[in-house]
């Protein structure tokens, strides 16, 4: 399976995460654990620097 995010492969035992939109409407497929946590992270960064 390939990663939605990233577009490499997402290996066998590897762990992944299920991704969304970053307006968390619609699914967007298998995603890296490492791609879909970093950019979870940096949207909530982005609305962090927006609401400060």
């Amino acid at each position: 399976m390939l990663c939605s995010r990233c577009g490499k492969p997402i290996r066998r035992g590897e762990a992944w995460d299920l991704g969304h939109t970053d307006d968390r409407l619609a699914w967007t497929g298998p995603e890296h654990a490492h791609c879909n946590r970093s950019a979870g992270q940096a949207n909530s960064v982005r609305m962090r620097e927006h609401w400060t």
